[in-house]
């Protein structure tokens, strides 16, 4: 089991600014409660290098930047200094949290959506059900699974249900080793 370590905010910064996938703008922002963060406290979660630290690192910081640097910097750091006060554990503080904190005093501000949203069903865009069916482009069977997908979306039976049908309907005899159809060795498709 790794050692709990801090990372060094002097490289996790020239890191975040070389190819870390966030604007300089979004970084300036967002700097002083970060540097502050990692700081104070350790990241929440432990690694057996230091690369992979600050691999690690650069991937939370990104989530962190992405929310937070939707808040101006005053906005920031007050939220921020409220966090600091509550903060009990010596692991970072949860995205959430520090975004709370903000939004309680800045409502206007906030302009993410939740993160953890339930999956909710979309109908696809078509003409009406069946017309796949008549012009030979799909079963009935897998017509009928388009109709599932968009009562309850994707399950891991639909999934496989899905697939068998699609073999089925090109005439397939099952899936070889590297995820390929394999051919039907009869002759003719079957009807």
């Amino acid at each position: 089991m790794a050692k709990p370590s801090r990372p060094v905010p002097s490289t996790v910064r020239a890191f975040l600014l070389d190819g870390g996938r966030v604007t300089k703008w979004e970084l300036e922002r967002t700097w002083s409660v970060l540097e502050e963060m990692m700081t104070l406290y350790y990241p929440p979660f432990r690694a057996d290098s230091e690369e992979e630290l600050l691999e690690q690192t650069m991937v939370a910081l990104r989530r962190y930047i992405g929310v937070l640097s939707n808040y101006d910097r005053e906005t920031l750091e007050r939220g921020w200094a409220r966090v600091v006060e509550g903060h009990k554990v010596e692991r970072w503080p949860v995205i959430g949290v520090i975004d709370a904190e903000c939004h309680t005093i800045d409502p206007q501000r906030r302009t993410t959506a939740p993160t953890h949203e339930p999956f909710v069903p979309q109908p696809k865009a078509r003409r009406r059900h069946g017309y796949k069916t008549e012009i030979g482009l799909m079963s009935q069977e897998e017509e009928d699974l388009e109709r599932e997908y968009d009562l309850h979306g994707p399950t891991t039976d639909w999934c496989m249900r899905k697939a068998a049908a699609v073999q089925r309907r090109m005439g397939a005899a099952g899936i070889d080793e590297h995820g390929y159809m394999r051919p039907n060795t009869q002759q003719g498709r079957p009807e």
